[in-house]
C-alpha cells in the first residue's frame, strides 16, 4: 500500500489525466452519443478461438454462429439491398498497380486527401484559418499538406491525438504557430482552445479515423455548427477499422435502423468489414487462421456459412 501510494503521486500517466482534465477544451463525452443504447450480444465462445478474452470481436462471431447460416445469407442479401439503395455502387475504387511500400501507400493517400481538399478551396484563406489534424500521431499528414500549400502561411496548426508518439515532423511546423494537443476527439471542444472565437475559422481534417473516432469527428463538427462557436469551413477525413465502430456510437444507426437494420446486424456487419482484407482474419490459403498465440482450424468456427467462399467473402466485406 506505501509503494502504491508513492506512485500514485508520480505517475506520469496519473498526471497526464489530471493535467488534461484541467485543460478548456476537455469536455467529457461532448462529443459521444449518451443517448443510444449499445447492441446486445451473446457472451463470447473463447473455447472456439482459443482466446479466454470475452471481446467485442468474440461477441460478435459468436452471434453469427447463433444466427445460423439461413439467417446469414438473408442479413447478406439485405447488406447488397441497402449498397444499392444507398447509391454505393457508385463509389469507385482506385486499382493498386503491383505491390507498394508503406512509405509510397502513405504519399498516395497523403496527395488524396490533399488534392480534394485543395479542389474544395479549404486553402482559400489560410491565414485567418485553423487547421486541426485528429488522430495526428507522428504529424506526417500536416506536414506534407504545409510543404504542398507553401510559401502560404498558415494561420494556426494544430496536432490532436490521444497518445503521445515521436515528434519528428513537428521541427517542419514550427513557423506555423504549430500546437499539440493530447486528447481523446470525444472530449474534445475546439472552441474552447485558447485564442479561438465564434469567427475562428477552422479546417478539420485527418488519415486513419479508426472505427467510432471518425463518428467522434462528424459529431465534433456538428456540434460547433449548432452552437456557431466556430466556423468550420472544411472537413476532410478518411476513415479505417471499420470493424471497431459501434451501434451506439454509429453517426448513422437511426438512418440504418430506418431502413430495417438492427442493433444485432450492424454489429455482425461489423465484423464482416473484416473480410475486405482476406476473406477471414489472417486465413492462409489452407483454411488456417495465425493468431499470436497459435495456429487453429477454422472449420468449426466458421460453420454457419462454411459455403461461402473466401473471394465472395472479400465482396461482401468491401461492402
Amino acid at each position: 500500500k506505501k509503494v502504491l501510494k508513492k506512485h500514485i503521486k508520480t505517475c506520469p500517466e496519473l498526471l497526464l489525466k489530471k493535467r488534461l482534465e484541467s485543460e478548456s477544451y476537455y469536455e467529457p463525452g461532448v462529443n459521444r452519443n449518451q443517448t443510444r443504447k449499445a447492441a446486445e450480444l451473446p457472451k463470447g465462445q473463447p473455447e472456439i478461438l482459443g482466446n479466454e478474452k470475452d471481446s467485442v470481436s468474440n461477441r460478435r462471431l459468436a452471434a453469427i454462429i447463433h444466427m445460423g447460416e439461413d439467417k446469414l445469407l438473408t442479413l447478406i442479401d439485405k447488406i447488397e439491398s441497402l449498397w444499392t439503395h444507398l447509391g454505393c455502387n457508385d463509389i469507385s475504387r482506385a486499382p493498386v498497380q503491383g505491390k507498394v511500400s508503406e512509405s509510397e501507400r502513405h504519399h498516395v493517400q497523403q496527395a488524396s486527401i490533399y488534392r480534394h481538399m485543395d479542389s474544395l478551396h479549404f486553402f482559400k484563406k489560410p491565414s485567418s484559418t485553423s487547421y486541426i489534424e485528429f488522430g495526428s500521431g507522428k504529424g506526417y499528414l500536416t506536414r506534407s499538406l504545409v510543404e504542398l500549400v507553401c510559401p502560404l502561411q498558415l494561420h494556426q496548426i494544430i496536432l490532436l491525438d490521444r497518445k503521445t508518439f515521436k515528434t519528428k515532423a513537428d521541427k517542419f511546423l514550427r513557423d506555423n504557430n504549430m500546437k499539440r494537443i493530447r486528447c481523446d476527439i470525444s472530449h474534445f471542444n475546439p472552441s474552447k482552445i485558447e485564442g479561438m472565437s465564434e469567427k475562428s475559422n477552422i479546417v478539420v481534417y485527418g488519415k486513419h479515423l479508426c472505427g467510432s473516432a471518425t463518428d467522434y469527428s462528424i459529431r465534433c463538427i456538428e456540434n460547433q455548427l449548432e452552437r456557431k462557436s466556430t466556423r468550420p469551413v472544411g472537413f476532410a477525413i478518411a476513415s479505417c477499422c471499420h470493424y471497431l465502430t459501434s451501434w451506439d456510437q454509429y453517426i448513422g444507426s437511426s438512418i440504418l435502423e430506418n431502413l430495417g437494420m438492427s442493433p444485432e446486424e450492424f454489429e455482425i456487419v461489423c465484423y464482416m468489414s473484416g473480410w475486405s482484407t482476406c476473406g477471414c482474419h489472417y486465413e492462409d490459403d489452407h483454411g488456417r487462421c495465425q493468431q499470436e498465440d497459435g495456429e487453429f482450424d477454422i472449420s468449426d468456427v466458421w460453420k454457419p456459412h462454411k459455403t461461402i467462399s473466401r473471394a465472395r467473402r472479400v465482396e461482401i466485406g468491401n461492402k
